[in-house]
């Protein structure tokens, strides 16, 4: 008896900063993990209530699982939420497997209560072993640090109070208190990955060290230390090597390839924009000065780009409207992206700004409507200061030095006639350039979007 009271001493020292003054929303399904879970708030100071799925998935047996818990709950004297799912029905409908939409279904629901009843954590039952079948599973599919650290304490609002001990503690706790709890076929069965771990793979190692689970809690400790220096250290290579503008990332391709880690820094920095490791594969097979390789997600495309990779989202790119018609007496010009163009009919200016982002251009030149529509690959004009000089864009932009996905986002502005008046932000044309004699000029600023 003095080692059950030992358990419940360390249960509510180790949950104590968590749940001191807390009220928690526990997950039960009627198994003995969290049955015992359930007891054992039972014995602490903490106030706790009890919620049950019904999945529908298991005939009678569903029913008598949720019969079950919600005696559990009447005999603990604690608030009961029950909720039944479909859940055939809804994984179909979900487009998920059976498994996959249980689960999500379950953290919904139980988030639903939590935010209704003011709830501060939902508890769920996972312990020490389910830990090390994560970190096993994870590893046999290939993972990075952070999918050798088992299941974490706290997760948002998540809370596994139950984590610091293993299966064969909580089952002694059962044996001795002589909890009743329910029993699910399919734990038996090697249908399951998880099971298979669980039923062949965890005895084998426990047959090499039977301290298994003393160790797996020291490692997982290491593991957890050193994932917080693998963030510090990739916070700082973030900072050297990223530069974010507005809606667009640029990495420092010519410093990240001479980085002994450069395919895991690269896998951190382009992974949230869905970049698979396939792709990043394909990328790092290229060196600094390539340019032209496009690599796209179905949120983001990543540009190799000399020296730089550059990433945008797509709707920066090929979900705007390509084209705006400018009647004569507009004054404003609101693009989609953000960004805008201001006109203004005045006389002509005694100085001209050297700033690239406005241009005066001769209004009796002019043909309305006008238009601002994207580059094409065979557009010329004759550029100002070039003495009448034809030029296709094309070598302008790459004067320029500008990247493939900033040569398909340029704007040029046309008259009626189709001849170029300004590449927006980098040339005026020469054809439409104030002389002497002009008396009206059109004034246009462009403000880039924020």
């Amino acid at each position: 008896m003095a080692y059950l009271g030992c358990m419940i001493e360390d249960f509510i020292a180790w949950n104590q900063k968590e749940l001191e003054s807390s009220r928690t929303l526990l997950a039960v399904s009627g198994g003995m993990d969290s049955v015992t879970m359930a007891h054992l708030f039972a014995q602490s100071p903490w106030k706790f209530a009890i919620a049950h799925c019904n999945f529908q998935l298991r005939g009678q047996e569903s029913e008598q699982d949720a019969t079950f818990v919600k005696a559990l709950a009447a005999s603990l004297g604690v608030p009961y939420f029950e909720q039944v799912f479909d859940t055939p029905t809804l994984a179909k409908s979900r487009k998920e497997s059976i498994q996959v939409a249980a689960r999500n279904l379950r953290y919904e629901w139980l988030e639903s209560i939590r935010q209704q009843e003011a709830y501060h954590f939902i508890a769920t039952a996972h312990h020490l072993n389910d830990s090390i079948e994560t970190l096993i599973f994870n590893f046999s599919k290939g993972c990075g640090l952070r999918g050798l650290h088992g299941i974490p304490y706290l997760n948002g609002f998540i809370l596994r109070p139950l984590l610091f001990m293993g299966r064969e503690r909580l089952s002694f706790y059962a044996r001795q208190k002589k909890l009743s709890y329910r029993e699910d076929a399919s734990n038996a069965s090697d249908k399951y990955t998880r099971n298979k771990i669980r039923h062949h793979v965890v005895p084998i190692l426990q047959s090499i060290n039977p301290a298994l689970e003393a160790a797996a809690k020291v490692t997982f400790q290491r593991i957890n230390e050193a994932e917080l220096l693998y963030e510090d250290a990739l916070e700082m290579w973030r900072k050297r090597l990223l530069k974010e503008e507005k809606k667009t990332i640029r990495i420092d391709w010519s410093a990240l390839v001479k980085h002994p880690s450069r395919q895991t820094l690269l896998y951190e920095f382009i992974s949230p924009f869905g970049f698979n490791n396939s792709q990043i594969a394909q990328i790092l097979q290229h060196q600094p000065g390539d340019s032209g390789p496009m690599f796209s997600t179905q949120t983001h495309r990543l540009l190799l780009n000399r020296i730089e990779l550059i990433i945008v989202p797509l709707a920066q790119t090929e979900t705007l409207p390509d084209t705006y018609q400018i009647e004569e007496h507009t004054s404003l010009l609101k693009l989609a992206d953000g960004s805008q163009l201001a006109f203004q009919l005045t006389e002509p200016p005694i100085q001209f700004s050297k700033n690239p982002h406005e241009t005066w251009l001769d209004y009796d030149q002019l043909r309305f409507p006008l238009q601002l529509r994207h580059w094409r690959p065979k557009d010329i004009y004759k550029p100002l200061g070039m003495k009448g000089k034809r030029q296709k864009v094309q070598d302008l932009f790459i004067n320029a030095k500008l990247s493939r996905l900033e040569k398909e986002s340029a704007w040029l502005l046309t008259d009626a006639d189709d001849r170029i008046c300004w590449v927006v932000a980098l040339r005026t044309g020469e054809d439409f350039k104030v002389r002497p004699q002009t008396k009206k000029v059109l004034h246009i600023k462009y403000r880039a979007s924020t």
